[in-house]
């Protein structure tokens, strides 16, 4: 039903915009269809009624255009489905994640932050990770580590996908002589 209600919002809307395109271009075809406003307009049409006739037509474009785009775009993914789920499904949030990668990153030596972003795309999980470091780390090896415990926690502890991970390591400032 939710499909059936979407086409037939999109049908109206894209024919409310031809026909305000048109009533824009031509008022006189939309005058005489319009009786009663019509016997009105019609003794007076002029520049004065294209001037009305335009900028409303302009906005009503634009709104048919907005509440086109509201209908069509794709609603935000906020969760990811979790595969090998037997009987049923079941979704994990992109907070839940976050959070979690961010209470067992934290736990590691060396590391004083660290802020996940997750999104999905093909149902593999991707994390933007800013990574706060102690500033005498061997950035190399520290990353490394940080990939494979993400890993870890996105595959085998919460039986998901990982695409991919991106890791911007920033260093804490040097303490203070």
């Amino acid at each position: 039903m939710e499909v059936f209600n979407r086409v037939v919002v999109i049908l109206i809307l894209l024919a409310a915009i031809v026909v305000i395109a048109i009533a824009m271009v031509a008022p006189w075809p939309v005058v005489s269809f319009l009786k009663q406003f019509a016997l009105l307009l019609e003794a007076n049409l002029s520049l004065t009624t294209w001037l009305i006739f335009a900028p409303a037509g302009i906005f009503s474009i634009i709104l048919c255009i907005l509440l086109l785009w509201l209908e069509l775009r794709q609603p935000r993914v906020k969760a990811i489905e979790i595969e090998g789920i037997s009987g049923g499904k079941a979704q994990v949030s992109f907070d839940s994640i976050a959070s979690r990668l961010e209470h067992n990153l934290t736990q590691l030596s060396d590391v004083v932050r660290a802020t996940p972003k997750i999104s999905a795309k093909e149902g593999n999980v991707i994390v933007r990770l800013d990574l706060e470091t102690n500033p005498d780390i061997e950035v190399p090896a520290k990353t490394e580590e940080v990939c494979r415990v993400a890993k870890e926690i996105i595959e085998e502890k919460m039986g998901l996908k990982l695409g991919e991970i991106t890791v911007n390591v920033r260093h804490a400032p040097y303490p203070k002589a």
